[in-house]
């Protein structure tokens, strides 16, 4: 999905948000956490993937899980330089943060 910088005429092919299902999992990704359109429970999302604030991190919250996978790019600030693993076997998902070494 877009980003808040990506302005480029060529980024406008990319959605603002995007609904994947994944097995029997779904799973809603938006680039800041705080413009969701959606209420991911009622919409019975299983986890959210996020980004804007490039911090990695992983949490359960209401039975959703939420994901930073951080960024994969320049490093940003103190974070490590990551990206996320994210495993579905029928209706259980495993995501885990992978740093990479740069």
């Amino acid at each position: 999905v877009r980003g808040n910088v990506d302005r480029e005429p060529w980024t406008q092919r990319f959605p603002m948000t995007d609904l994947i299902e994944a097995g029997s999992c779904s799973i809603y990704v938006v680039h800041d956490l705080y413009t969701m359109d959606i209420d991911p429970s009622a919409a019975n999302v299983d986890m959210v993937i996020f980004g804007h604030s490039h911090q990695p991190s992983i949490e359960q919250q209401h039975g959703i899980w939420l994901l930073n996978p951080g960024s994969a790019g320049p490093r940003r600030f103190d974070y490590p330089v990551s990206v996320a693993k994210v495993e579905v076997q029928g209706d259980q998902l495993h995501a885990e943060i992978v740093e990479l070494a740069v």
